[in-house]
């Protein structure tokens, strides 16, 4: 997470850019990108997660001295954290193709 955004003139190609810019070596693969008015929050892959700190440490953004804190990653919805429907629709004809078997109809039988 940064303490720069869309008030400071980020934007994402900007912030692609700072960090290609910054960041010395292999360019860094940047996954999602989240830009409020106030901070931004990036992905990239946990290994690059000093390069990326470092890079930033002395960085100063329309006179803002910028922070980094590596945010800790949601849990994301999986079959255990779906929600369950407030009620069930009955099938129709829920019945058809079966025969009715009854007591009466056993002992007859």
């Amino acid at each position: 997470q940064l303490n720069v955004g869309k008030n400071d003139g980020i934007h994402t190609g900007r912030l692609i850019g700072e960090i290609n810019e910054l960041t010395a070596g292999p360019k860094i693969k940047i996954g999602r990108i989240d830009i409020a008015d106030n901070f931004a929050f990036f992905e990239t892959e946990s290994r690059h997660a000093l390069r990326v700190i470092d890079a930033f440490t002395s960085r100063i953004i329309n006179g803002k001295p910028v922070l980094v804190t590596v945010a800790n990653r949601k849990k994301t919805a999986g079959p255990g954290n779906r929600k369950k429907p407030a009620f069930k629709k009955p099938f129709n004809n829920r019945s058809a193709g079966r025969t009715k078997i009854s007591r009466k109809n056993l002992l007859a039988g």
